[in-house]
């Protein structure tokens, strides 16, 4: 095996290129979409949650709006209880849930379409579909601290009652569990 030169290690070009590789080494990558807090809150004080807005985008192939919707304030009631939050009798409550069902255009390959170079589709093999992406926000008094977005992009057939109902409780489980669950009841 041939050593490189001592000049190597000591040029300005391979000084940044071993500082390049080094710092791209340590970064993380994280999915595009996923929960976050969009600004500080107090959670001391979060006992009860109201389930503010269920909405299903309409579309003409999606004839299921009904029960998504319903299987979807299901999840987050049975999520949010074990998470040890209760939900508000009357309009006063800590926070406010508000889940949607948004429709997104995404790419669609079409079965026919001609692959250009590479393997790389062409321009007209291309086509936008509609598909359905989950969206849930959490707001307080001052407004919304904390989102979720989902990365998944279902078409209209595959927004079931129970994919729904899944995909609502892994969303809503990621937020964080009550401070009730740590009081003593007097």
């Amino acid at each position: 095996m041939k050593r490189l030169p001592n000049r190597f290690w000591t040029s300005p070009t391979s000084v940044v290129l071993i500082c390049s590789l080094a710092l791209g080494a340590c970064k993380t990558f994280e999915p595009a979409k996923y929960s976050e807090f969009v600004r500080t809150t107090d959670f001391t004080n979060f006992d009860t949650f109201r389930l503010s807005k269920i909405e299903v985008s309409r579309n003409p192939q999606f004839r299921r709006v009904d029960s998504v919707s319903v299987a979807t304030r299901e999840a987050l009631d049975e999520t949010l209880d074990a998470l040890g939050y209760v939900e508000a009798e009357d309009s006063m409550s800590d926070f406010v849930v508000e889940a949607r069902w948004r429709l997104v255009s995404a790419l669609k390959l079409r079965e026919s379409m001609v692959l250009g170079p590479q393997g790389a589709p062409r321009e007209h093999g291309q086509a936008l579909e509609k598909r359905y992406n989950l969206l849930i926000e959490v707001s307080d008094a001052a407004g919304v601290f904390w989102v979720f977005e989902s990365d998944e992009r279902l078409l209209p057939r595959e927004l079931t009652e129970a994919r729904a109902r899944s995909m609502v409780s892994q969303a809503i489980g990621r937020f964080p569990t009550s401070t009730l669950f740590g009081r003593s009841n007097p």
